[in-house]
């Protein structure tokens, strides 16, 4: 509900529906038509019906009466004005259908005495996408840790609320899910993402809400890393120590994860004698190090 003055004359304006609704005011001639602050509602897309609101001339000189006229309407809407002519009327816009796509526009108000001077007003209107909730239920894939919180969906029966898509739109949902989180864990909540994509010609009249849309629960697990292990050579000594030439690496590890190897194991041969690919074994397992060794 907003509040505006014409003239000497106290208006009220009442907007009902989709719309953020401005307007401005302006002199000519003998004619004007003068507000006193904007008016703003703001809705979203959908079944609006109409929008109401009260304008006033004062001829302050011409002759009457005033008939008013619109231009620049909105896709999808309708104007009237009651009574058809006279200094004060109601526009009532009215939409048609499903009512103008989500967007901004601007119509122009014009008041006109029957003695010739005009007057303009405009009204700013904005659109907002319609919101929509999911129900239904999806089940997710386990997945090995691989650093990111993308998972995967293994049944899909998620459908968009009855009701939520307006009659004779065309939309359709391709949901993608995630974890909370990238690291390691059993039984982690699954939710749909709220950059699932919406499809079909009046896909962008919609926006997808995913708060409190259901949830699912999956595993991580670890991710196996292999250690490439240092070489080994030396000359007959009649003993089976190795030594070791340069440290062992990791293999596999995800992209700016922190993850070491620890321990300082000693290494033998299999047998002292002389001979090619030998085989070598440390003296302790390798173990991990690091801020990302859980995973």
């Amino acid at each position: 509900m907003g509040v505006f003055f014409v003239g000497k004359e106290f208006v009220e304006h009442q907007a009902v529906g989709l719309f953020a609704l401005v307007a401005g005011a302006g002199v000519l001639f003998g004619l004007s038509i003068i507000s006193q602050s904007n008016t703003t509602a703001v809705l979203s897309y959908g079944i609006w019906d109409f929008t109401d609101f009260e304008l006033g001339a004062d001829l302050e000189g011409a002759s009457g009466p005033v008939t008013w006229s619109t231009t620049g309407l909105p896709p999808d809407t309708t104007t009237t004005f009651t009574p058809a002519t006279g200094n004060d009327v109601t526009l009532r816009l009215r939409q048609s259908d499903n009512g103008p796509d989500v967007g901004t526009y601007t119509m122009t108000v014009r008041a006109e005495a029957a003695s010739g001077e005009t007057d303009d007003i405009t009204i700013s209107i904005t659109v907002n996408p319609r919101r929509l909730t999911l129900t239904g239920s999806f089940t997710a894939q386990n997945k090995v840790y691989d650093g990111t919180t993308t998972a995967t969906i293994a049944t899909d029966n998620l459908v968009i609320a009855d009701g939520d898509i307006l009659d004779g739109d065309n939309v359709a949902l391709t949901p993608t899910v995630q974890f909370g989180n990238a690291n390691v864990g059993t039984n982690k909540t699954v939710t749909v993402s709220a950059s699932s994509n919406l499809s079909g010609t009046d896909q962008g009249n919609y926006t997808l809400h995913v708060v409190g849309a259901p949830t699912a629960t999956a595993n991580i697990t670890p991710k196996s890393l292999t250690v490439s292990p240092p070489t080994f050579s030396k000359t007959y000594d009649g003993t089976t120590t190795a030594a070791a030439s340069g440290p062992p690496t990791l293999v596999g590890v995800v992209d700016g994860d922190t993850v070491s190897i620890s321990g300082s194991p000693t290494y033998s041969y299999d047998t002292k004698s002389v001979g090619t690919a030998k085989a070598v074994t440390p003296s302790a397992p390798y173990g991990l190090t690091g801020s990302s060794a859980g995973n």
